[in-house]
């Protein structure tokens, strides 16, 4: 029989999304021994995949669990935006406009007509993807530069390097 190999840790995270990752850093920051149980790899989408998130706060079985709690900030306030949720938005735009400029969309569009004169949306809509095409390459790489500059900017926030300063 094999034996059971034992550990210990001052802190136990079950969870490897965004919540449990930065909890993770959080308690080793504090000199704590930490460990993260997951379900699957590390460097899946576990945030990703999380499904429901602010869906779930309706309010309907606990009546101060609703999306307006979850909506405000820390001092109570509405509708904030820092220099984060920007960087945030252009890495979504640019990954957004990678996709569309693929060479795939431009057949999902245009792709089984015999006459694109029957078809005047989908050939404007193919004709602004072809324009997108020819730019694609530089789309990939600003996807990808940007989506550095973004994780560089969570971890730095996550870590405390910095606070996301605030717009209004």
């Amino acid at each position: 029989m094999s034996e059971i190999e034992k550990h210990s840790y001052d802190v136990l995270i079950i969870g490897a999304g965004g919540a449990g990752l930065r909890a993770a850093i959080a308690a080793r920051d504090a000199g704590m021994r930490t460990a993260i149980i997951c379900k699957s790899l590390f460097g899946k989408a576990h945030t990703v995949m999380a499904e429901g998130g602010i869906a779930a706060s309706m309010g309907n079985v606990n009546p101060n669990d609703n999306w307006q709690v979850h909506f405000r900030d820390t001092n109570g306030e509405w509708g904030h935006m820092g220099l984060g949720s920007v960087i945030l938005l252009i890495n979504a735009g640019l990954i957004w406009a990678y996709t569309l400029s693929c060479h795939s969309c431009r057949h999902i569009t245009g792709g089984r007509l015999k006459h694109f004169s029957a078809h005047p949306i989908r050939y404007r809509a193919w004709t602004l993807i072809s324009r997108m095409n020819t730019r694609h390459t530089q789309l990939a790489w600003a996807s990808l530069v940007w989506l550095v500059v973004a994780d560089f900017y969570i971890r730095c926030l996550a870590t405390g390097a910095f606070s996301d300063p605030r717009f209004f």
